[in-house]
């Protein structure tokens, strides 16, 4: 689109994102990994007569999971190539998280998802509490983050799986509209 200064890593934007360092999903990917997840739920209801009892009681608890994974993908395939995360000067936006924009001036907190000696996975963003009230979050997304704070896990997750979401691409879109995110 003519005029617009986007770094782009998929299709074209609109002005909305203007300026800002966009990521679009991969509908192929997300449908592949919903297809393995129905295949998992599939498994499950295939081998219910032959499993122990044990099998069934963990079968029962790790159903739910799998339901919910496969409506994320799912959900994440039918954005096509649409942004899925933007980072820019007015905030942080990803879809699966809600359809509106997280301002930089309510973020407390920006925590990268890694495990040692591993690739950065991830962002965890943490708002205040006035705007995480009136944030209007995705059903899924709340259900995400209710079940992370379970574990003691607190705000949003941005996991880059599915995105062409290089690290470092992200690490420089932060410096450049967040700069003192790694102080925090």
């Amino acid at each position: 689109m003519a005029g617009v200064s986007a770094r782009v890593y998929g299709a074209p934007m609109d002005d909305e994102f203007r300026d800002a360092d966009v990521w679009c999903g991969h509908p192929l990917k997300f449908a592949g990994y919903a297809l393995g997840s129905i295949g998992v739920l599939a498994l499950l209801v295939v081998g219910w007569p032959k499993m122990s009892l044990l099998s069934r009681a963990m079968s029962v608890a790790g159903a739910p999971v799998f339901i919910f994974i496969t409506l994320r993908l799912v959900a994440n395939a039918m954005r096509g190539l649409r942004p899925m995360l933007s980072i820019g000067p007015r905030g942080l936006f990803d879809w699966r998280v809600a359809k509106a924009w997280i301002p930089w001036t309510d973020v407390t907190k920006v925590i990268l998802i890694q495990k040692p000696g591993q690739a950065v996975r991830g962002l965890r963003i943490q708002v205040g509490p006035h705007f995480a009230a009136q944030f209007p979050e995705s059903l899924l997304s709340r259900i995400q983050r209710g079940s992370n704070s379970l574990t003691g896990l607190e705000g949003y997750t941005i996991v880059f799986g599915g995105l062409d979401a290089d690290t470092d691409a992200v690490a420089r879109a932060l410096d450049r509209h967040c700069p003192g995110w790694r102080q925090n």
